[in-house]
C-alpha cells in the first residue's frame, strides 16, 4: 500500500540553532539549554572512547558526523493520528519517519560512507542511543579495519560499550575520574542467570580457532554464543587481565594490531600473549563467572563541564545542507524496500537542497552535497557542475571528490583520447586528481582506491613503481578486499612491474 503523506500545520515552527564542537555538528530545534546539555554529553562520550582505546586507535572524520535534534510532536490530536498510523509526516519542508529507519537511527550510507546524519527526538536515553551508533560508525570506519571481535565485543549486542556507566562523583566536582562497567552478559538475561546460579556454562564457549574463523562470515551469520565472547575477550583484554603475567592490555592491543594487518595464527597469538588457545580458552571460562558477577571501575579523565560554543541560528545553507542531506540518504537507503517512499524523501531533499542554492548561496558543502544528489537521481550532468564547483573549493567531503572522479572517468571511457580505447595522460591526470584529494582525508575508503586503480587500467601510458605507491597503500588498508588485491596483482603482471 502506497504510504500516506500528511502536511501537518498543526505543528508550531521552532527556530533552527546550529553549533559546531570536535568531531560533530549539531542543527537543533530544541531548547538551548537542551541542546547544550546534548554537546557536552557528546564530549563526554568522546572523553570514555578515548579511555578505551589505546590513544590515535581512531581518527577523527573530516567531514563531521551531523546530529538533527528536534522536540517529539505532541501526542495529540492530528499528530497522535499521524504518529500511529502513516509512515512519515512532513512539515516546514522536512520529511519525519516513524515507520522507517529514520528517526532515531543512522543513515543508510548506500552510496557514500564518508559520515552519518542522524534525525534524534530529544528525550529519554537520546544521547545514550547516538553515541553507541556514532561510536560504532567511528570503529568501522578506521582503516586499516578493526577486526570484527573487536568491533563487536566493544559495540556489538554484548558490546562492553553499551553498558557504561559514569560516576559522577560529589555535586560540585568538575572532573570524573573513574567509569564503571556494568556487570557482562553471557549471550542473554537467562543464560547469565543460569550461569550465576550453577557456575557453569549451559552455552560453553567456542574454542578459539572456530571463533576467530566466525569472523569471516557475514554478520548474520555468527552465532549468539560469538557475540557474547567477543564481549568477554574484549573485557578481558581491555579491563580485567592486568593481574595476569604476560597478559597486560599491552599484549591485548598488540594482538589487535596483528589483526589489522592481516589474517592471524595461533603463532601470532601466542608471540602476544605468552601463551596459546587452549590455555586463553580456560582464562575465559574462569573470567566468566566475574565478570558477570561483578561491577568493573576503570580510570578516565572526562571533564563534566566542558566548555562550548554558543549556538547560534542556523544560517539557510546549514539547514538546506543538513536536511537535505539526511533526507537524501535516506531515499537512497529505501530504494529497495520502499520505492514510492524512497522517492518522496528524494523529491524532498531536492526541494531542501535547491532553496538556498536558489537564494544565492554557494557554500562548497551545500554544493557538494547537491552534487552528490543529482548523481543519486541520475543526473550526471549537473552532478558535475556542482562538484567540480564544491572541489574547487577544496571542499571536506571525501565522497564528493569520488563521485566527481566517477564523472570524470565514465564521460573518458565514452569518449577515450589514447591509443586503442585507452584514456591519454590528461584524461587520466583528471580522474587520478580528485581521486588523490579523497586519499588524503578520512575516513579512508576502498572506493578512492579502487578510482584510482581503474583509472590506471585504462591509461595508455604505463604507471611507474612509484605511482604504484598509492595502489600499495590500499592493499595494505584494505587488505580484507581481495577483489582489489587481485586487481592490482594483474595490473603489475601486466605492466612487468616487479
Amino acid at each position: 500500500m502506497r504510504a500516506l503523506v500528511v502536511t501537518a500545520t498543526r505543528i508550531p515552527e521552532r527556530p533552527w540553532r546550529y553549533a559546531s564542537i570536535p568531531g560533530y555538528e549539531v542543527l537543533s530545534n530544541c531548547d538551548d539549554n537542551q541542546t547544550k546539555e546534548y554537546m557536552r554529553a557528546l564530549l563526554r562520550g568522546n572523553d570514555i572512547n578515548n579511555a578505551l582505546l589505546p590513544k590515535r586507535a581512531l581518527r577523527p572524520v573530516a567531514t563531521p558526523v551531523t546530529i538533527i535534534l528536534f522536540h517529539y510532536i505532541p501526542q495529540e490530536g492530528l499528530a497522535a493520528a499521524v504518529m500511529s498510523k502513516p509512515e512519515h509526516v512532513q512539515t516546514d519542508g522536512v520529511l519525519w519517519g516513524y515507520s522507517v529507519p529514520a528517526i532515531d537511527t543512522p543513515t543508510s550510507m548506500a552510496d557514500d560512507v564518508d559520515t552519518e546524519v542522524y534525525c534524534q527526538g530529544l528525550g529519554y536515553n537520546a544521547v545514550s542511543s547516538f553515541l553507541t551508533h556514532s561510536f560504532r560508525f567511528l570503529l568501522e570506519r578506521r582503516a586499516p579495519v578493526f577486526p570484527g571481535w573487536l568491533i563487536e565485543g566493544l559495540s556489538g549486542p554484548n558490546g562492553i560499550f553499551n553498558q557504561v556507566d559514569m560516576d559522577t562523583g560529589a555535586p560540585d566536582s568538575a572532573t570524573v575520574r573513574q567509569c564503571t562497567l556494568p556487570t557482562a552478559q553471557w549471550i542473554s538475561d537467562s543464560e547469565t542467570i543460569l550461569v550465576r546460579k550453577k557456575s557453569k556454562l549451559a552455552t560453553p564457549i567456542l574454542p578459539l580457532e572456530d571463533f576467530f574463523a566466525q569472523e569471516n562470515m557475514v554478520r548474520s551469520r555468527r552465532s549468539p554464543v560469538w557475540f557474547a565472547e567477543a564481549a568477554l575477550f574484549v573485557r578481558w583484554g581491555i579491563l580485567g587481565n592486568a593481574d595476569k603475567e604476560h597478559s597486560s592490555p599491552v599484549s591485548f592491543w598488540s594482538f589487535v594490531n596483528k589483526a589489522c594487518g592481516g589474517p592471524t595464527t595461533e603463532r601470532d597469538f601466542r608471540d602476544c600473549f605468552g601463551f596459546g588457545y587452549a590455555e586463553m580458552e580456560s582464562r575465559l571460562r574462569e573470567y566468566l563467572p566475574k565478570a558477570i558477577s561483578g561491577m568493573l571501575e576503570f580510570d578516565v579523565d572526562v571533564d563534566w563541564d566542558p566548555p562550548l560554543p554558543s549556538l547560534r541560528d542556523a544560517t539557510a545553507a546549514e539547514r538546506g545542507r543538513i536536511m537535505g542531506d539526511w533526507q537524501r540518504l535516506i531515499g537512497v537507503g529505501l530504494r529497495r524496500r520502499n520505492p514510492s517512499l524512497s522517492a518522496e524523501f528524494l523529491r524532498v531533499a531536492g526541494d531542501t537542497l535547491l532553496a538556498p542554492y536558489t537564494a544565492g548561496s554557494r557554500e562548497p558543502r551545500l554544493l557538494a552535497v547537491l552534487g552528490l544528489y543529482e548523481q543519486s537521481i541520475g543526473e550526471p550532468g549537473k552532478a558535475r557542475e556542482f562538484l567540480e564547483k564544491a572541489a574547487s573549493e577544496h571542499v571536506t567531503r571525501p565522497s564528493a571528490y569520488i563521485a566527481l572522479a566517477h564523472l570524470r572517468y565514465n564521460e573518458a571511457r565514452a569518449h577515450p583520447l589514447g591509443h586503442d580505447g585507452k584514456f591519454n595522460s590528461d584524461q587520466v591526470a583528471s580522474v587520478l586528481g580528485p581521486s588523490f584529494a579523497a586519499s588524503k582525508l578520512s575516513p579512508p575508503m576502498t572506493e578512492t582506491y579502487w578510482m584510482i586503480r581503474d583509472a590506471w587500467a585504462q591509461s595508455e601510458v604505463n604507471p611507474t613503481s612509484a605511482d604504484f605507491a598509492v595502489l600499495e597503500e590500499g592493499t595494505s588498508l584494505f587488505w580484507r578486499d581481495r577483489q582489489f588485491a587481485e586487481g592490482v596483482a594483474k595490473l603489475r603482471t601486466l605492466w612487468g612491474l616487479p
